[in-house]
């Protein structure tokens, strides 16, 4: 049998109206037509004496995707197609247990908790924790389908386990008298294995918060792995509406461990699963988990304490490194104040330039003559100028007495001194 398609769902004209569809005829989820026929029955009993959590008992008994449709409808849960789909497509066709496969796939829909807090599971929940007529009327139908797959299933007469990250101290702690009642209206999930219920607990992740164990001896839970998504958990389900006694408590470390037998349960010594819970390997491994808080605060003192003493050493060098820069910047700045000045006083004008004097020229220093000529002191500086001499023809003379490629003033038969009068130009 294939999935009927949810699409056709706003087809569907019921709206819970009881009075309206009483007549409608009834069917099983072994029909295949069935998904799609509206649903009938009689209005369930509305007398204020009647628990509205056991009100779905005379709700008709219908398929699983006309037990969806008015939470779909009433738009209760997110994505409740989807996991109604996956559900019913995850379950086989000959569930375990003698269940149809619509009681199958209600479980399993249950089972689909997921990261939504508003899934099929939590709201469901919520509604039956209120209690009240309004707010589980939408639900009768599928509490009808589902609570009739769970009394299928063979009871689990044993021990169960509870893990809740919640202090519950204020219920079940110091101020709780043994042998009080407490009626659970949701449907109760445990678990026959410690270890699965302590992974409950540590969901709790915030330090010096309180969680809560509770210890179930009881005979009505059912245990649903074979229907359940979580097969690993072995799951054990409570109907709605159970009773359970308060024997004892106790608190542990961070954590509230409670004792509760199921009502006509045969009675047991109280503080028989407490006192040995002292002994066992929880007791351990709380003292354990306390003995590596304990370290791990310890640690983290440390830690703090090294990082403080490090930021204290990072900002005593730092200031050192300020100092430091601030008497380099010092000197960087005096240094610039000197160049600034310097370049300011080489930047200054300079004087208008005056003619330097002319070197004064001793009296009787030597003139220069020809090379490997001797100098002689014919003429000094104020002598009248000369006029030039006449040249002639015959440039040479043979007698060797005169040379004229050479400067009157050389005489070089030494005739003539410096103080001699000047003497005229020999005529050719």
């Amino acid at each position: 049998m294939k999935c009927p398609s949810l699409r056709y769902i706003k087809k569907i004209s019921y709206d819970f109206d009881y009075e309206s569809e009483k007549n409608a005829p009834r069917f099983s989820d072994d029909d295949d037509t069935a998904s799609l026929i509206c649903l009938g029955g009689s209005e369930p009993p509305r007398s204020d004496n009647v628990d509205p959590s056991k009100a779905y008992h005379n709700a008709p008994l219908t398929t699983f995707v006309n037990a969806v449709m008015p939470i779909v409808r009433k738009k209760l849960a997110d994505n409740v197609v989807r996991n109604a789909k996956k559900a019913y497509a995850d379950t086989p066709d000959n569930p375990s247990d003698s269940l149809t496969k619509g009681e199958s796939a209600a479980i399993r829909l249950y089972t689909k908790e997921g990261k939504n807090s508003r899934s099929v599971y939590h709201m469901l929940n919520k509604a039956l924790d209120r209690n009240t007529e309004a707010e589980l009327k939408p639900w009768y139908l599928y509490l009808r389908l589902i609570c009739t797959g769970l009394k299928k299933i063979p009871s689990w007469k044993d021990s169960v386990y509870r893990g809740v990250s919640e202090d519950l101290r204020d219920q079940y702690g110091k101020t709780a008298e043994s042998g009080k009642m407490y009626t659970w209206y949701r449907i109760t999930s445990c678990t026959k294995r410690l270890e699965s219920a302590e992974k409950f607990l540590n969901k709790n992740t915030k330090r010096d918060s309180y969680c809560t164990l509770f210890h179930i001896r009881g005979y009505s839970g059912v245990a649903i792995s074979g229907h359940s998504d979580y097969q690993n958990e072995n799951e054990v389900t409570f109907l709605p509406g159970t009773k359970f006694v308060f024997e004892s408590s106790i608190v542990m470390s961070n954590m509230l461990l409670v004792e509760l037998r199921e009502e006509n349960y045969a009675h047991v010594s109280a503080r028989t699963w407490v006192q040995s819970a002292k002994a066992s390997s929880l007791e351990k491994r709380l003292k354990a988990q306390e003995i590596q808080s304990r370290a791990q605060t310890a640690q983290i003192k440390s830690k703090n304490a090294t990082i403080e003493t490090l930021t204290k050493l990072v900002q005593t060098t730092t200031a050192e490194k300020d100092a430091e820069l601030k008497r380099k910047t010092a000197e960087l700045i005096s240094k610039d104040a000197k160049i600034e000045t310097l370049t300011k006083q080489v930047q200054k004008p300079l004087p208008l330039s005056v003619p330097s004097p002319r070197p004064a020229v001793h009296h009787c220093s030597p003139s220069p003559g020809p090379p490997n000529q001797p100098h002689h002191h014919r003429y000094d500086d104020f002598s009248p100028p000369r006029s030039p001499r006449r040249r002639h023809d015959d440039r040479y003379d043979y007698d060797n007495r005169y040379d004229d490629r050479y400067d009157d003033r050389y005489d070089y038969d030494n005739r003539y001194d410096d103080f001699s009068p000047r003497r005229p130009p020999r005529r050719r």
